[in-house]
């Protein structure tokens, strides 16, 4: 039998917004980097717009990037958060917090956390799975709103 395993990631549609909006972004701070490049001054706000529309463009690269590279995996052995610079994994062992919220389920272990939005293709499924792994155990805080922590647990 195989082990059931939960990618849960940025649904489609928000990907697209976040992709759009970073796009603009970058083509303005480009133009803006090139049009103060070719009108060269000496004042301190040339320097400041010029770094301003450096750090956007970064910013925009950066967020693109991110939102590619940025998934949550649910499987048997826990709970693994793969992101642009680093890879977090909590098995279900080490939570000892769970905070719930409108849209939101934090997991908090081992000195880590991890979030589960409900922006991300399979959130119900994916919180009903951590949620039925750390069922009867009693050494887990459960905060936040009272109705979604009865939702799930």
């Amino acid at each position: 039998m195989q082990s059931e395993q939960i990618v849960a990631a940025l649904k489609p549609a928000w990907k697209i917004v976040v992709y759009l909006c970073s796009l603009f972004l970058l083509v303005v701070s480009v133009d803006m980097i090139f049009t103060l490049a070719t009108n060269y001054g000496n004042d301190w706000s040339y320097f400041l717009s010029l770094f301003l529309f450096i750090f956007v463009f970064a910013g925009s690269i950066i967020s693109i990037l991110y939102t590619f590279k940025y998934q949550l995996i649910i499987d048997e052995n826990g709970i693994t958060q793969q992101g642009l610079f680093s890879t977090n994994t909590i098995q279900y062992s080490e939570i000892d917090k769970l905070f719930f919220d409108v849209m939101l389920i934090n997991i908090y272990g081992n000195g880590k956390a991890v979030s589960l939005g409900n922006l991300y293709n399979d959130y119900d499924r994916a919180a009903k799975f951590i949620a039925d792994k750390v069922k009867g155990r009693d050494d887990i805080t459960f905060k936040g709103k009272q109705k979604y922590i009865s939702r799930y647990i």
